[in-house]
């Protein structure tokens, strides 16, 4: 082979997988796309069905930019095609039909793989990364759980009903969501996943890896990370004459159930067990102690670290009396 048929061979490869992206792009455009057959899509209003819309906006601009880049290099790569073939027409007309023909065999994997993309991010927007990853591959049995072990975090604000009962709608949804930026931004980068918010708490595990320790520091600093991100928030509704924000933390570490509860037409990918029961008894310790971080006998014990003790307690529903300890505001 001269030459000339070497680099025509290398240019239709590059051509093919440029086309195989382009053909991909353009299958997702057209099925975007309102058609005579298919009415526009409806306005949407609420809180899913926007999330929704943005990535459907988000992957359409990808693929009106990636198009335009296609064009242009398409341009480019029939200007260098016909070079090489010295401005034969037939012959470069047979090569890009032979570039479409293997266009259109190779555009379908490029779309699965974009919708793949968008599915798996809509599932992490609503059950977190580790619940969206075993959703996705087919995790889907009712009752069917992994036993695992974990630090737990339960968080909810304090004075919420009353709040609720003496604001605006719209104020209140504000004030969650701002609530719940806080603790999520504080939670994630600790390694932790958030499994669900219930009204006006959260719940997120910090899982252990195969023996390996529990993530008892990685909780810790996703707690203190949330007292100062509430502090701040706190500063700036003061200064928006709004009323400030008190908390309610707790951490403990046990063997949990995380998998899918529910009936046979809807389905909770969640976490349940004695655990995490004790966890939320604990906020109720915090709350008559006024103390916003607090952590369990069992916490301290794995963290290997001390920590100030509010005494003994009985917590609703847990045998016996148990230890309480706080983190104080200068750990």
């Amino acid at each position: 082979m001269n030459g000339r048929g070497g680099r025509l061979l290398g240019t239709l490869g590059w051509l093919i997988a440029v086309a195989a992206i382009a053909f991909g792009a353009a299958g997702l455009t057209v099925a975007m796309q309102p058609s005579p057959d298919r009415p526009a899509r409806p306005e949407l209003t609420s809180t899913g069905d926007r999330v929704v819309r943005q990535h459907l906006e988000a992957a359409e601009r990808s693929v009106d930019a990636l198009s335009a880049d296609i064009d242009a290099l398409g341009t480019q790569a029939r200007g260098a095609l016909a070079a090489m073939v010295g401005g034969e027409t037939d012959t470069m007309d047979a090569a890009i039909a032979d570039l479409t023909r293997a266009a259109l065999l190779l555009s379908p994997y490029a779309e699965r793989r974009v919708l793949k993309k968008i599915a798996v991010d809509l599932l992490t927007t609503y059950v977190g990364r580790r619940s969206a990853g075993k959703v996705y591959e087919g995790a889907i049995d009712r009752g069917k759980a992994e036993n695992i072990t974990a630090t737990i975090l339960i968080a909810d604000l304090r004075g919420f009903t009353r709040y609720s009962d003496t604001h605006q709608i719209d104020n209140v949804l504000s004030t969650l969501n701002d609530f719940f930026d806080a603790l999520v931004e504080a939670i994630e980068p600790h390694g932790g996943e958030v499994l669900k918010f219930i009204g006006d708490a959260l719940l997120a595990i910090f899982p252990a890896g195969d023996k390996q320790a529990l993530p008892c520091a990685p909780a810790i600093a996703a707690a203190l990370d949330a007292r100062k991100k509430i502090a701040a928030l706190n500063e700036e509704r003061a200064k928006a004459e709004r009323s400030l924000l008190k908390f309610g933390l707790a951490l403990n570490v046990g063997e949990i159930a995380y998998g899918n509860i529910g009936s046979k037409t809807r389905l909770d990918f969640t976490a349940i067990g004695p655990a995490i029961n004790h966890t939320s008894r604990l906020l109720e310790v915090a709350k008559k102690r006024n103390r916003d971080i607090v952590v369990s006998e069992s916490f301290v014990k794995a963290a290997g670290s001390e920590f100030p003790t509010l005494g003994h307690h009985a917590l609703r529903d847990v045998a016996g009396e148990q230890q309480v300890f706080y983190v104080a505001d200068d750990d």
